[in-house]
């Protein structure tokens, strides 16, 4: 996995392309432009969209729509061969079962199942990676990766990073208003790419790999969340234990953590924040060369206090020694923490004391 250290340079297009299908939803060049966009940044030889449908037994067939490719290889646009392929009889049953259930497809050509060889091969693809295009709370298609040049390992933070592009696209595919699940992504995109925008302008060129790094955590985290919730049952309200669980291996990429967490439940938009938040601050202290950090027991803790929840952060050492003098939030995190406070009255401390590092409660509805 990438380190909190390291960032892609996806980052930038992917943002660029959510602004773009804002602007122009469904709009076929802004899709064109964003395929482009993103198949150089992410230096792959080939970008496509395939449009799912299914007949009156629910036979699913899918049907390229879109397509970018480098001067490597050849276009496959025009390929009689990938329009209306049913998926289960040509070998692609795992597709459509690994896509509904918002799983990647990844992997090199020769790994995967021989069932799944022939079309692939075809079109000198060594490496893929297939995401699920999501429209009004259904699967509408996919969006692939495909490496004509190499057998490429994809890390967790690249298929992160690419799942926004996907959540972008869908977005923009989606009617206005259909899912919330979609309206939380897009909430967060916009969140993240005005931001961006904003620190940019706050910091110097030579700060600019560190803002990074920032945004690249924040996107991972939409990403990992958006997976999370679009694969759960429709609820008004979310698990926080259950989904901050699913986050902990993003928490472990920032700084070793451990979770103390009351059983509580929140709406969707508010659970998501409350991830932001504990990514953000952990995200600080990573940051900071504070040594007395290394091997600390840093503890986030969720607890019910009446109508509130709070949500602290203490480090101790491996004897339960209190160490650390608080939180210092940098102007990242002093914007998305002032963002919370304003929409759902949060009360933010980050003074100190016996460990404590940071403290944000908040109302539960």
């Amino acid at each position: 996995m990438a380190s909190s250290k390291e960032y892609h340079p996806v980052i930038d297009s992917v943002l660029e392309a959510f602004k773009v299908l804002l602007k122009q939803p469904g709009s076929t060049e802004a899709i064109n432009n964003t395929l482009a966009g993103i198949g150089q940044a992410a230096a792959v030889d080939r970008v496509y969209i395939f449009q799912v449908t299914q007949d009156d037994t629910e036979t699913d067939y899918a049907s390229q729509r879109f397509e970018w490719t480098s001067t490597r290889t050849g276009p496959q646009i025009d390929n009689p061969d990938l329009q209306g392929i049913p998926m289960v009889a040509s070998g692609y049953g795992r597709w459509m079962r690994e896509l509904r259930a918002y799983r990647p497809v990844v992997g090199t050509v020769s790994s995967l199942p021989d069932e799944e060889h022939h079309l692939l091969t075809a079109q000198s693809i060594l490496s893929l990676l297939v995401l699920p295009i999501c429209a009004e709370g259904e699967l509408w298609g996919f969006i692939g990766f495909d490496d004509c040049s190499r057998e490429r390992e994809w890390t967790p933070a690249e298929v992160d990073l690419l799942i926004t592009t996907a959540v972008a696209i869908g977005n923009s595919l989606a009617s206005p208003g259909d899912s919330s699940v979609e309206r939380a992504a897009e909430i967060y995109l916009d969140l993240v790419s005005r931001l961006l925008e904003f620190q940019t302008l706050l910091f110097t060129e030579t700060s600019r790999a560190h803002l990074l790094v920032r945004t690249q955590t924040r996107l991972r985290t939409l990403a990992q969340s958006y997976r999370y919730f679009a694969a759960c049952p429709a609820s008004e309200s979310v698990s926080l234990s259950t989904y901050l669980t699913e986050l902990r291996e993003l928490f472990q990429s920032i700084q070793a953590v451990e979770f103390e967490m009351d059983p509580i439940s929140l709406p969707m938009q508010r659970a998501m924040d409350v991830a932001v938040i504990v990514s953000e601050a952990l995200a600080v202290i990573g940051d900071v060369d504070q040594s007395e950090f290394n091997d600390a027991r840093l503890i986030v803790s969720l607890r019910r206090l009446d109508d509130r929840v709070e949500i602290t952060l203490t480090a101790r050492t491996a004897d339960g020694v209190p160490i650390g003098n608080g939180l210092t939030p940098d102007p990242m995190a002093l914007a998305l923490f002032h963002g919370l406070q304003e929409r759902f009255d949060a009360k933010i401390s980050t003074t100190g004391f016996d460990g404590l590092l940071f403290r944000l409660s908040f109302r539960q509805v």
